[in-house]
Formats: C-alpha cells, sequence, structure tokens
C-alpha cells in the first residue's frame, strides 16, 4: 500500500484497501448523509494492526459513552473506537475515531473531546467495578477524517477536567495536541495521491505507540507491591512482563522488599505471557 499505485491487481487486502479508499472519498458531502469514510477507517486500522489477533484488541463502531453533567446525561458516541479488553464486561477505552463532517456545523474537535471525557469516565466505571483504582488521567490518541484527510491528536483527560464538567465549574486550561500531515493538497485530496498515501500510513504506524495498556498501567502495579499489597486476583498481568515491572520499581528510587522481590520472582514469571521477557534479569537496580 505504501508505494503501489491505485487500483492494482494485488491482494485481497490490497484492492480492499483502495475500494475503500475510493468510496471514502467520494463520499465527503453525501447527499443523504451517510458516508463509507468509518468503514475505511476501521478497515485501515485493522490492516495496520492496531487490534491483535489474540482478541485483547478490538475494533468496535457506535460505542456509547456517556458523561454526567450538573443537568444530567450527556450522551457521545465514538464513531469507531479501539478498545483493550479481559472480558466482554471488563475492556477499556484506548482509542477514538471520528468523522469530521463539514455539513454538519458541529465542530469535530469539541465532539472528540467530549468523547475522551465520556471514555475516560466509563474507563473508571469499569475498574471502580473490578474493584481496580481509577485513573488519574488518561492520554486518548484520537484521530479525524474528512474523507481520507486524517487529523492526529492527544487529548489529556484529568480527573479533575473530568470532576468540573460534571460540576459545571470552568476547568484549568487543558492540552490539545494535534498533527495535520503537511502535504499539498490534503484537505481536498487526501490519501489519494501516492505521497501523501506513504506519508500517512507511516504516520499511523507511528501512532500506535500512543495506545498504552490501561488494564494494569505498570506503575500501578509498582506502587501496590510497595504498599505491600501483593496483587489481587483482579490484576491483569496479560500483558505484564517482568522487566516492565522491574522497570517501574527502578523509576520509584525504591527498591522492594526481599519478601516482596522474592514473590515477584516466583508469581510474574509463572503468570507472564512472554516465556522470554520473564527469563530476564528482574531487577536493574542495584542491592546495598
Amino acid at each position: 500500500m505504501y508505494d503501489a499505485p491505485a487500483y492494482p491487481v494485488g491482494t485481497k487486502t490490497t484492492r480492499q484497501f483502495f475500494a475503500y479508499l475510493e468510496d471514502a472519498m467520494d463520499s465527503r458531502f453525501p447527499p443523504d448523509g451517510e458516508t463509507t469514510v468509518i468503514d475505511f477507517a476501521v478497515f485501515l486500522l485493522g490492516m495496520l494492526d492496531y487490534d491483535d489477533g489474540d482478541g485483547r484488541r478490538l475494533l468496535h463502531t457506535r460505542k456509547e459513552m456517556p458523561f454526567y453533567m450538573e443537568d444530567g446525561r450527556v450522551d457521545v458516541k465514538a464513531d469507531a473506537t479501539v478498545i483493550e479488553r479481559k472480558t466482554s464486561r471488563f475492556y477499556q477505552y484506548i482509542l477514538l475515531v471520528h468523522e469530521n463532517k463539514f455539513t454538519s456545523g458541529v465542530d469535530p474537535e469539541a465532539q472528540l473531546i467530549a468523547q475522551a471525557i465520556g471514555a475516560f469516565q466509563r474507563n473508571n466505571r469499569i475498574r471502580k467495578r473490578a474493584k481496580i483504582s481509577e485513573l488519574k488521567s488518561q492520554i486518548f490518541p484520537a484521530i479525524t477524517m474528512f474523507g481520507t484527510a486524517v487529523t492526529f491528536y492527544k487529548i489529556t483527560i484529568t480527573e479533575e477536567l473530568a470532576m468540573a464538567v460534571e460540576s459545571d465549574i470552568f476547568p484549568a486550561e487543558t492540552i490539545v495536541h494535534a498533527f495535520v500531515p503537511p502535504l499539498p493538497r490534503y484537505i481536498s485530496q487526501g490519501m489519494g495521491p501516492l505521497g501523501n498515501r506513504r506519508f500517512v500510513l507511516r504516520c499511523f504506524e507511528a501512532f500506535k505507540q500512543f495506545m498504552a495498556g490501561w488494564l494494569l498501567p505498570y506503575h500501578a502495579v509498582a506502587q501496590e507491591f510497595l504498599a505491600g499489597r501483593p496483587p489481587t486476583k483482579w490484576v491483569d498481568f496479560y500483558h505484564t512482563s517482568y522487566v516492565q515491572i522491574a522497570s517501574s520499581f527502578a523509576k520509584t528510587g525504591v527498591r522492594p522488599t526481599q519478601e516482596l522481590d522474592v514473590w515477584i520472582q516466583s508469581e510474574v514469571p509463572r503468570r507472564c505471557q512472554s516465556s522470554r521477557k520473564s527469563r530476564e534479569r528482574p531487577w536493574p537496580v542495584t542491592t546495598s
């Protein structure tokens, strides 16, 4: 896809990519209000492995993520999302996608931020139900699409911001980072030209790094250990490696006690999915 001309005689995935691309470009100003932009977005994210093969990360469309203000419930939906999933009831939103419909007259960035607030509150409600410590903040990677012209965002939602919105209090300043690929005729042509397509696809590849795992942040694991509380049955070791837990400890500057050291060395390798990483040296810290 990076270097292929339009309408190739290639694999099924390649042919589908260009078909979705053409449909999305032609549906920027649809007469009936319906577009195929999100269909293209979901196909593209799947093609670039924003989901995974073991069901831990999934792509969803039209997920409801209501949040609450003083006047009551506010209903918002993300056009597409990536969720990190443990079970059907235990998951976290980790990426948001919103279609920019210029004809609607609504600011797409405001809608995207509202979705991020809803996703943050929803994530914390799920964590509270699962008896996992609630997040103080979360950075949501997010995307808006006008046709095939993509804008990339990083939106930080804090506990203070969510509470301010819920209480109808003017919040402190919130910074939203946005990146519009600096390409010629980008809004009108999007990913149609080969040069544009190559650049944007590489942006998508780089953007994946911001999809952090939130079922159990590694720093939270370290804090639980340091507090003398071995993780409970709710702890998700699905993607936690021995080295990452050790690195979390190293950043705190505190060496774990011998008892916790023994517990981690016996339990973490057993629960880790990656046998290679679980055999690596656990502690990048010096003993005294």
